[in-house]
């Protein structure tokens, strides 16, 4: 079974603020389609990415507004894009932004692409997003180039602008004609948000920040978690941490699958929900007791336990040992 598309909803939060969060019709429209925005505060927790783009088209339609991806995207900052937003950010030239956001493309399986083809004078930089839906595609695309353009403004000023700029046909129209012709936007006939830029902004450094050649542009985002279906499900699990308990429902929910199904496609690499959740629970519960001063009850409900009881028995039986116990001793080995 392939990986599970997934968007941080980070991703999609300053449409919330944009179209307003506390118009009750919205929420109703989240809810039909399994997004509950009530439930979902932190920018970093993983929705299914169709989810995100079907609910940005509904905003649309309610608000009859055919720009509002494109309105969206020069309201947000890159800050609103949580972690993954801050960690560009930190990129000290923009090719290292660049390969963060492959990165993330590549780990969350959003169907989203990142390219960067070299041309006689321009690099282009390209967002693709291929889709079944034209109308859900072009809302995102409309919404991605703007922050394309905030992002390559990091390093090149906020006056500089782009060798041209292409989103598809369908989407050329509905942005405001002083912006196209600011960002000299022309028709596309595939599914991108893309840039060309100088060649030389992609290695301009914000602050002191490694000098990459254009002959080492070759390189390809590599994804740090498994990229098959029990690598996005173990996704799905660590960004759920801090948000309750966690069940199979719920991340059946989130990539938008049965539960049947989701048991199905676990058993077919030969593992058990309980076992994943276990090992992730594990995992957690020691980088937390050794690394952070956390008290124990605040670890066990970060990791969905109702009872510090519940975590102490779990913890017995991963180790052996109790959770203060294990604490104490990897203290105790620690130097001074």
């Amino acid at each position: 079974m392939r990986a599970i598309p997934l968007m941080r909803f980070g991703v999609f939060e300053p449409f919330l603020r944009y179209a307003g969060a506390a118009d009750e019709r919205l929420l109703v429209e989240a809810e039909k389609v399994g997004l509950p925005l009530q439930q979902l505060r932190d920018p970093d927790m993983l929705v299914a990415s169709e989810r995100v783009l079907h609910l940005a088209e509904i905003f649309a339609r309610r608000l009859g507004a055919s720009d509002l991806g494109w309105s969206v995207g020069q309201f947000a900052a890159l800050d609103d894009l949580g972690t993954f937003g801050r960690r560009i950010q930190r990129a000290p030239n923009l090719r290292v932004a660049l390969t963060a956001t492959a990165n993330e493309f590549h780990r969350l399986h959003s169907g989203a692409r990142l390219e960067v083809e070299v041309t006689e004078g321009a690099i282009w930089l390209r967002h693709l997003l291929p889709g079944q839906d034209q109308a859900r595609v072009d809302h995102a695309l409309q919404y991605t180039l703007p922050l394309l353009l905030k992002l390559v403004r990091r390093y090149a000023g906020e006056d500089w602008r782009p060798l041209q700029t292409r989103l598809p046909a369908s989407v050329v129209g509905h942005v405001p004609s002083a912006a196209a012709e600011r960002e000299r936007l022309l028709p596309s006939d595939r599914n991108e948000a893309s840039v060309a830029i100088d060649p030389a902004i992609l290695t301009r450094p914000l602050g002191l920040g490694p000098r990459v050649g254009v002959a080492d542009l070759s390189w390809e985002g590599k994804p740090r978690l498994a990229d098959d279906f029990v690598g996005s499900v173990e996704y799905v699990i660590l960004s759920m941490f801090g948000s309750g308990r966690i069940t199979a429902s719920r991340v059946a929910e989130t990539g938008q699958m049965s539960l049947r199904s989701f048991h199905r496609g676990l058993a077919a690499h030969d593992v058990s929900f309980g076992e994943v959740l276990d090992r992730l629970k594990f995992q957690q519960a020691h980088a937390l007791l050794t690394t952070s001063p956390m008290k124990l009850g605040e670890i066990a409900d970060f990791l969905g336990y109702a009872e510090q009881a519940n975590f102490n028995h779990a913890f017995r039986r991963w180790t052996g040992s109790s959770p203060g116990r294990y604490r104490a001793t990897a203290d105790a080995a620690s130097p001074p």
